[in-house]
């Protein structure tokens, strides 16, 4: 019987221990900054709104991801893959290669289907 108990609350302890190494993952694992990118799609002026999310600690090779939103008309969501300096935009769910990021000039350049080729210059906004 007393082994049975210690038993129970090893397992007991490692669950907790789980429990609180996901919730770390969740809630403490992810930095957001978001941008305002302004530039082109087949010549005319456009505005897209970029929230990149980069990850402390990954369970696969992404470093995160990045959500881009075109006011009223579209949406959409890429993984990311860190090459240099650059991150290299992949739809999520395929391994289409649409565009990339640079994390030193905070330039954009996607193929946001099926709107057209974006490449412009982002700022930071709160």
């Amino acid at each position: 019987m007393k082994f049975l108990k210690l038993l129970l609350n090893f397992i007991l302890s490692i669950f907790l221990l789980l429990l609180v190494v996901f919730i770390f993952l969740r809630f403490f694992n992810t930095t957001t900054t978001n941008y305002r990118c302004t530039g082109e799609i087949k010549e005319n002026n456009s505005e897209v709104f970029v929230s990149l999310e980069e990850y402390l600690y990954s369970a696969d090779d992404s470093p995160g991801r990045l959500k881009i939103e075109m006011p009223g008309k579209h949406y959409d969501i890429y993984k990311l893959k860190e090459v240099g300096v650059f991150y290299h935009l992949i739809r999520l769910g395929t391994d289409d290669f649409l565009g990339q990021m640079s994390t030193l000039s905070n330039t954009l350049s996607l193929n946001i289907k099926p709107y057209g080729f974006f490449e412009g210059k982002c700022e930071e906004i709160n």
